[in-house]
């Protein structure tokens, strides 16, 4: 209800519906002055955050920027300009309403995403500062970079928060290369800022951050190689079930079915065998369900396919309970799309997030009764 209420409270926000806009950096004056914008989101505790983000990436990045928010009915956007009347700012960014309402109200983790959504464009205020000649995606791509230094730099945000942006990042990526306005592939995307998080432990001004990143371009400001830079580095927790074996991928999940709302841990041990555990309320009673798992890969696809649920209250097999599996789809444009199906064909979306926090783990541990 109160995401709702918000929601309202946001769109309150918009004065006039103008054209939208599609580009991220150097908007020029026509297109600003198609549009509404504002200082205020006119929510104080929204304001209050935005402008304590703003304090920080002002900090990280050194760069002084007008922030606005805009009106961006029907096309959630942001976008940077090195332009501004004011000659004490570097540049200004601009956020949509929209792309507020959607990343703060759709996520667990909302405000970390919009955190380095902002980064991104604080990035691109940089970028002119220092007089970048990459172009185009790679421009994008080395925004992203900096976005993902950023989210290093600041010690408040987890590993959680990191896969948060992570996610938001990967569904902004896109596929239509010749498109002028083109930010680059999902794992182009995700990669840069991977690099950026991982590097941000080793660099210590946002000049060295800019120069790092652009050793991911060669002189004419091509990706090198137009290869995708690969890291590993959110790695789950390793748990050792009452079973008394070790899980090393460990999964938070929800999702829900005819109004009854499941939760719970999928873990997987290093061949892709494991248990996972849900917890939901049904006819008023709370119940728990363990059903044995096991991971299939088929092309760019995984299936979690479950069996044998056990009520974990009995210890006895749950009959009228139909066994749980998950599909992970990829789908041609890069985003990932998580379903569930019963044995009796029923399906529903699901939200599903690598553990890496070992006190989350901790906190699921318990809820579920798996000690």
């Amino acid at each position: 209800m109160k995401k709702i209420i918000l929601s309202f409270i946001l769109l309150a926000f918009i004065i006039n519906v103008s054209p939208l806009l599609s580009q991220c950096y150097n908007v020029n004056d026509k297109v600003l002055n198609s549009i509404s914008f504002a200082k205020s989101t006119n929510i104080a505790a929204l304001d209050k955050y935005l402008n304590a983000e703003q304090a920080n990436l002002q900090e990280v990045f050194k760069v002084d920027v007008d922030l606005f928010i805009m009106d961006d009915t029907g096309a959630p956007n942001a976008f940077a300009t090195p332009e501004n009347k004011n000659p004490r700012f570097d540049g200004s960014v601009y956020l949509g309403v929209s792309l507020l309402a959607d990343e703060l109200y759709k996520r667990e983790n909302g405000q970390e995403a919009v955190s380095g959504i902002m980064a991104h464009e604080f990035a691109h205020v940089l970028q002119a500062k220092l007089d970048c000649k990459l172009e185009g995606s790679f421009r994008e791509l080395h925004a992203d970079f900096l976005a993902g230094y950023y989210m290093g730099k600041v010690s408040r945000l987890s590993k959680d928060a990191f896969i948060a942006f992570g996610a938001s990042l990967y569904e902004k990526g896109d596929t239509e290369l010749w498109n002028e306005d083109h930010h680059g592939t999902p794992k182009k995307r995700l990669a840069l800022m991977t690099e950026g998080f991982v590097a941000s432990s080793t660099i210590s001004s946002p000049k060295e951050a800019y120069k790092k990143g652009l050793e991911f371009f060669d002189d004419a400001g091509t990706l090198v190689a137009n290869e995708e830079p690969k890291r590993e580095i959110l790695k789950s927790v390793t748990l050792t079930l009452n079973d008394g074996k070790d899980y090393q991928s460990i999964f938070s999940v929800k999702f829900e079915v005819h109004s009854v709302e499941y939760q719970g841990l999928i873990a997987l041990d290093n061949v892709g065998k494991g248990k996972m555990r849900f917890r939901f309320s049904d006819n008023n009673a709370d119940k728990i369900i363990e059903q044995d798992v096991i991971k299939i890969i088929e092309g760019k696809n995984v299936y979690l396919l479950g069996s044998n649920p056990i009520n974990v209250r009995t210890g006895r097999r749950y009959l009228e309970y139909s066994a749980d599996s998950f599909g992970l789809i990829t789908k041609e444009n890069g985003e990932l799309l998580i379903k569930t199906i019963d044995e009796k064909g029923t399906t529903a979306l699901a939200d599903m997030l690598l553990v890496t926090d070992t006190k989350n783990a901790s906190d699921w541990l318990k809820f579920l009764n798996w000690y």
